[in-house]
């Protein structure tokens, strides 16, 4: 019989099967983090500094597995399908829920997921082709009202994909969403042109804009980024109301036990509050969030709420 596990088997007219989950042993063997975007990502490379660091708390190593898809929702999927035994969770973002305040998801968040602990927040910037005509957000605005234009995201969801939503009801303005498995995919295409604006991951495009490859027009949440110095928040520029962020957690399938997500959720939490993490966040320009399952689940309500506010006044919906 496994350390950690013990599985009654109870064989009825449905055939049944209950497992209990000892969670004075757990955990004993490796466990696998979901990423639900390509390689190379801000969420990747979260997630793996975060599998590194828990591997250390737990004693077990931490696999990451990619799963690129739907904007995110292609690991969350197959998370809940996955045994609730605390070997398999995922790191998600408030797309879970934003998804379903404008459309539909492919589970129910509510009762397919086991909300464990918050990981952080991190704001996106606005930003264009190096060679576009575009300097600010006013001019931005002006053009897209003269000539159709397209904006890439990590896709459907995710908070660039409502970040230009969002900006395309409070301006008015029409633009033509085109929806990518990932940051990184989007932001190579935006470099080469390919398409004319991006709500990007702020890490990743500090860099692209050292470089010379991309143009920071205006930042989505409400302060400023020390590394984009001089670039305005959108709100700055003349949207007072405009806030965007990607919001990261962890979830587990639904049914997996509470003494097993408590567990999770410490470990987690104590990984967030080690001043070494803060740190490393900084280079991805994010900041911790700390809390376990109840924040958790108060966060992805309010999200929740909001989205589906927007959808409301604007009529606003997403096909799953």
């Amino acid at each position: 019989m496994l350390k950690n596990i013990q599985k009654l088997v109870i064989v009825g007219v449905l055939g049944a099967v209950v497992t209990s989950v000892n969670a004075a042993d757990y955990p004993d063997r490796p466990l696998r983090m979901f990423v639900g975007f390509a390689p190379g990502g801000a969420t990747d490379l979260l997630a793996r500094y975060i599998g590194k660091e828990l591997s250390g708390e737990l004693g077990q190593s931490v696999v990451v597995e990619n799963k690129p898809g739907a904007g995110g929702n292609t690991a969350v999927r197959m998370l809940t399908q996955a045994a609730p035994d605390g070997y398999t969770f995922a790191i998600a973002a408030n797309y879970i829920v934003n998804n379903a305040a404008l459309g539909k998801n492919p589970y129910d968040w509510k009762t397919d997921l086991a909300p464990i602990a918050l990981v952080a927040a991190t704001p996106n910037v606005l930003v264009v082709p190096a060679d576009s005509p575009v300097n600010n957000l006013a001019e931005l605005i002006e053009r897209a009202k003269q000539t159709p234009l397209t904006y890439a995201s990590a896709g459907i969801g995710t908070s660039q994909h409502l970040g230009g939503e969002l900006f395309q009801y409070q301006t008015n303005l029409k633009l033509d969403h085109i929806p990518y498995q990932g940051g990184t995919p989007a932001e190579t295409d935006l470099v080469a042109g390919r398409v004319d604006m991006l709500f990007g991951n702020v890490a990743t495009n500090v860099n692209w804009t050292k470089a010379g490859k991309v143009k920071p027009i205006a930042i989505t949440g409400p302060n400023r980024i020390s590394a984009l110095e001089g670039i305005p928040t959108i709100r700055e520029s003349g949207l007072p109301n405009y806030d965007v962020q990607a919001l990261y957690f962890m979830v587990a399938p639904g049914k997996t036990p509470k003494e097993i997500t408590e567990k999770l959720s410490a470990a987690i939490q104590k990984v967030m509050l080690n001043p070494k993490t803060k740190e490393y966040l900084d280079t991805l320009y994010a900041t911790p969030l700390h809390g376990g399952s109840a924040e958790t689940s108060e966060l992805l309500a309010r999200e929740y709420q909001k989205w589906h506010e927007v959808s409301q006044a604007t009529g606003l919906r997403i096909d799953q």
